[in-house]
């Protein structure tokens, strides 16, 4: 059987009469990437510490890659030289060049003095900052301190990398070049990756597993795949211009007639249907409906079902029970 490099069973962890983790179960196996998603407070960042035995669950079992995370001796010493970890800040020492930065951490570690520079020197290639080797921090904008952090934790070679809000306080041009960078890092390495952000289309593009958790407890999770096939299916159709108050009228008593039609929803020039059951292809009544009112369109397709979809449907229950 492939060992799990984490793995967390009916996990619990307490703050006085705060329950920031609430018998949360979930694995991760090696070269999967997955993502912890919920709102701020949700648990994440407090599985995330129990994981790398920052913090002791009050009950369950929590291991990495198969062991304890706990204990202070040598084999976790070994076990935590795997895990590199972005955080949501950076913490680099802004006097020290670049390549300072990374051979003390290097040094925390227990590199030896003479394999220090050459692994930092890689990292920094990786990041693109090979020309920023003897620059000192202080001078570099928040991407680059944000790619100096993850070449960091790429120094370390790890087995798995931990990003915790990799792109949070970044503006939109740094966003996407991070996380650019990421999407080739964690493909073409094959690396473990466990993350958490708000950045759903981020998580799209670098995951393939999530679980969405919300006052610490789990409500969904699985592979992203199997997830958009999960719900209503839309089909949408574009108008080539709105339409007037009667034929919209004719179009939804059409609609209606037919069985798979749940709701019809407009928006300015783009009808959306939403079917009340699975559907290879656009059926041939949808299309007749249009035709046989002279409305025209020019294009019907079925929607595909994005992250945020899934994320804001999952939310909904959990959103109108906060607010009661």
């Amino acid at each position: 059987m492939t060992q799990r490099i984490a793995n967390f069973q009916q996990v619990s962890k307490s703050f006085g009469e705060l329950k920031a983790v609430d018998n949360l179960t979930f694995e991760l196996f090696p070269g999967e990437a997955f993502a912890l998603l919920g709102h701020n407070g949700a648990g994440k960042t407090t599985s995330i510490r129990m994981l790398l035995g920052l913090l002791e669950p009050d009950t369950g079992l929590v291991e990495l890659m198969g062991h304890d995370p706990y204990p202070d001796d040598q084999t976790m010493d070994d076990i935590r030289r795997k895990v590199g970890v972005v955080q949501e800040e950076d913490r680099l020492y802004l006097q020290m060049t670049a390549l300072e930065n990374l051979t003390f951490w290097l040094g925390l570690y227990g590199f030896p003095i003479s394999d220090r520079k050459n692994h930092a020197i890689k990292s920094l290639q990786e990041v693109g900052l090979e020309n920023k080797v003897d620059v000192k921090v202080g001078t570099f904008s928040k991407g680059m301190r944000r790619r100096l952090a993850l070449a960091r934790a790429l120094s370390l070679e790890p087995q798995l990398l931990i990003l915790d809000e990799p792109t949070i306080g970044l503006d939109p041009e740094a966003r996407v070049e991070i996380r650019n960078l990421l999407e080739g890092l964690v493909h073409q390495n094959g690396l473990t990756l466990l993350m958490t952000s708000h950045d759903l289309d981020e998580v799209e593009k670098l995951c393939e597993r999530m679980m969405i958790i919300e006052h610490g407890h789990a409500i969904l999770e699985g592979k992203m795949d199997d997830l958009r096939k999960q719900g209503k299916p839309v089909i949408s159709v574009e108008l080539s211009e709105p339409l007037p108050a009667p034929i919209l009228e004719d179009l939804s008593a059409e609609f209606s007639a037919l069985p798979y039609v749940n709701n019809l929803q407009v928006e300015g020039s783009v009808l959306k249907l939403t079917l009340s059951e699975h559907i290879d292809q656009v059926p041939n009544e949808v299309i007749s409906s249009l035709t046989s009112l002279d409305i025209k369109f020019t294009g019907v397709n079925f929607e595909k079902r994005t992250l945020e979809d899934i994320y804001l449907q999952a939310m909904e229950p959990e959103i109108g029970a906060s607010s009661e």
